[in-house]
C-alpha cells in the first residue's frame, strides 16, 4: 500500500485541493485501517503541493483510539511513507486477526457433531443424572488461571506488534467477561477482537507474552538493559 502510493504520488495527483483539506478525514467507527488509509490516500492525490507534515499530522489526528494511534504516539514516523508502511503492518495484523475470528466462529456453529447424533446422558456412579452447573461456572473451572507474574520484563516494541509477530504462539484469549454493553467502545483489543480495552493494556496478553520470553522464545523483543533481569528470572 505505502510503495504503490510512493510511486505514483506525484504523476498522479490532481491539483485540485489544499493540505488543509485533509484534516476532514476522519476514521469511522468500525472502519478497518486499510479502508480509512486508502480514503485518505485518495483525497491526497488530488492535493496541490502536498505537504508531508501536514498529511501525516491529519492521517494520524484522524484515527479513532486504536493501536495504529497509540504507535504513531510512541514513535512518530519518520516521514509519510514510514507513516503509511506502519499503517500497512496494523492494517494486516486487523485482517489476520478478523480472519481467525471467522474460522473460530464457523468451528463454534458447524460443531464436532452430525446434526442428528445424539450424546448419551452421563450419569453420577448412584445412576441419578449429575446436576445440571451454571454456565459461568462451567467456563471458569475451563479457564485456565492468571499467570501471575510480579515482575515482567520490559520490551523494546509495543505488545501490538509483537502480537503481530508470535500471533501462531499464543493460546486463544479467553473471552472479555463483562457485558458488551458496557464495554468502553472507544478502546479495542487486537489479541481479544473485542471492545473494553486497547492492546496495549491486555493483562493476558502481557502474561502470555512474558511467559514466552521465560521460556526463552523472544529473546528478541527483550530491551537491552532486561536481559541482565531477564536471566535471573525463573
Amino acid at each position: 500500500m505505502s510503495q504503490q502510493f510512493a510511486a505514483h504520488f506525484i504523476s498522479s495527483r490532481r491539483p485540485r485541493r489544499g493540505s488543509d483539506s485533509l484534516m476532514a478525514i476522519r476514521q469511522k467507527e468500525g472502519e478497518p485501517i486499510r479502508a480509512y488509509v486508502t480514503r485518505f490516500n485518495a483525497a491526497a492525490l488530488e492535493v496541490r503541493n502536498l505537504d508531508q507534515s501536514v498529511a501525516m499530522a491529519a492521517l494520524k489526528g484522524g484515527l479513532q483510539k486504536n493501536d495504529l494511534l497509540f504507535s504513531l504516539e510512541k514513535r512518530y514516523p519518520r516521514d509519510f511513507a514510514d507513516l503509511l508502511a506502519r499503517a500497512e503492518r496494523y492494517a494486516r495484523a486487523e485482517e489476520a486477526f478478523k480472519l481467525r475470528d471467522e474460522e473460530t466462529l464457523r468451528e463454534r456453529l458447524t460443531g464436532d457433531r452430525e446434526p442428528n447424533e445424539v450424546r448419551p446422558r452421563s450419569r453420577t456412579p448412584s445412576g441419578s443424572r449429575r446436576a445440571r452447573t451454571p454456565r459461568a461456572c462451567r467456563e471458569a473451572r475451563r479457564s485456565p488461571p492468571p499467570k501471575g507474574f510480579r515482575d515482567y520484563v520490559l520490551l523494546n516494541a509495543p505488545r501490538a506488534q509483537i502480537l503481530t509477530e508470535v500471533k501462531d504462539q499464543l493460546p486463544r484469549p479467553e473471552r472479555l467477561r463483562s457485558p458488551p454493553n458496557k464495554r468502553d467502545r472507544s478502546k479495542y483489543c487486537l489479541y481479544h477482537r473485542d471492545h473494553g480495552h486497547d492492546t496495549e493494556e491486555c493483562i493476558q496478553l502481557q502474561d502470555e507474552i512474558e511467559e514466552l520470553i521465560r521460556k526463552g522464545r523472544l529473546g528478541r523483543f527483550i530491551r537491552r538493559q532486561s536481559k541482565d533481569r531477564c536471566r535471573a528470572l525463573p
